[in-house]
């Protein structure tokens, strides 16, 4: 695994930039801001490699990311029509960013947050993971919020 510096936030928080490769080649780099996957390179049918990835060469763009490229958006993806719903007879009122819909869980996606990331190696394969607490209303939800990549 290369670990390396990507940029920094407007806030000053530093960004670091994660790549796997396997034994064939194959390439995928992640950032710890909002758990992004910035780059898959995979060969063509001559063997030439290419990053086929969607994205941003800065920071900067990560932090505005409107589409969300390589990114979990979020608790839901999607659309939520009108802004709420209701469970166990409780209503639940959203950001409604998309008209009166709320968009992939609504402003503060999580893609615009920090990730703790951990590294493993063992038995011929790497784990990366990204994770994070996610504070709903008072409580704390734990085990969201986490992407995990096993390359073998």
């Amino acid at each position: 695994m290369q670990k390396e510096k990507f940029g920094t936030t407007k806030d000053g928080r530093e960004v670091t930039r994660y790549t796997l490769t396997n034994q064939n080649g194959m390439k995928v780099s992640f950032i710890d801001l909002g758990a992004v996957i910035t780059n898959i390179w995979v060969p063509d049918r001559d063997g030439n490699f290419d990053d086929v990835v969607h994205g941003y060469d800065d920071v900067a763009s990560y932090e505005v990311n409107e589409p969300s490229f390589g990114a979990p958006v979020g608790r839901c993806a999607n659309r939520i029509s009108d802004g709420h719903f209701t469970i166990n007879g409780v209503e639940y009122k959203l950001d409604q960013n998309d008209s009166t819909n709320c968009l992939h869980s609504g402003f503060l996606r999580f893609n615009y947050l920090m990730y703790e990331a951990e590294y493993e190696k063992g038995d011929g394969e790497e784990i990366l993971t990204f994770s994070r607490i996610s504070r709903m209303g008072n409580s704390i939800s734990r085990g969201i919020s986490h992407t995990a990549l096993h390359i073998i």
